[in-house]
């Protein structure tokens, strides 16, 4: 059996252990939260969230995609990626009305974990750090 002495020894213990794991999780969670702002729930990044992490803004990543041949520069489509990039991109229709009350589709480009690094290449970027996880550099 345990003494007195023992067993609230090991409740300080054991709240000593709580209060270090609480004030872990105080440090840790803004850094999560901050990182799950870059991914969308089915974990493909924003372009804005990519340039960000390429150090640049969307506006110019998106100008330089078009002006690499990645994106569509005009048209309906603009700013989605031609057929043969397509596999590092997701691109989600969405309807919205229009003035005059007619519907209109708009497209929204997704970038996959695997065209993080293709455009860093493709702009000749240098590596970004950290990488996000499962995502290879090649230096």
């Amino acid at each position: 059996t345990l003494t007195r002495a023992e067993i609230l020894t090991m409740a300080l213990n054991a709240e000593q252990e709580r209060l270090a794991l609480e004030a872990e999780n105080k440090e840790l969670a803004p850094k999560a939260e901050a990182f799950d702002s870059f991914l969308d729930a089915t974990g493909k990044y924003g372009v804005g969230a990519v340039a960000k992490m390429l150090g640049t803004s969307q506006n110019k990543l998106f100008r330089e995609l078009r002006n690499r041949g990645v994106l569509i520069p005009k048209g309906a489509m603009r700013n989605t990626p031609y057929q043969q990039y397509m596999h590092h991109f997701e691109v989600l229709p969405h309807e919205f009305e229009r003035s005059n009350g007619e519907i209109g589709c708009s497209y929204t480009t997704y970038v996959q974990p695997s065209g993080i690094d293709f455009i860093r290449k493709r702009l000749g970027l240098p590596t970004i750090d950290p990488l996000p996880a499962g995502v290879e550099a090649a230096q």
